[in-house]
């Protein structure tokens, strides 16, 4: 299945949740959000939200820093 992700394709071989997926790229929840097909998706609905082909993801970390 493909999925885009922030702009670029994807190309998943099985489904996968939103949760699982996140965690498999190694970020960290409480410092991510995602907006999911143009919704920002609670982090409460990461784990029940399966990828599916065709869908579109923008994944925004958190980042710290400065002085």
């Amino acid at each position: 299945m493909l999925v885009q992700i922030n702009g670029k394709p994807l190309e998943l071989s099985n489904e996968v949740s939103l949760l699982a997926w996140i965690e498999e790229q190694k970020i960290p929840p409480g410092t991510a959000i995602i907006e999911y097909n143009g919704e920002i998706l609670p982090q409460d609905r990461w784990k029940a939200t399966f990828l599916k082909d065709g869908d579109q993801l923008e994944v925004l970390k958190f980042v710290g820093g400065g002085r």
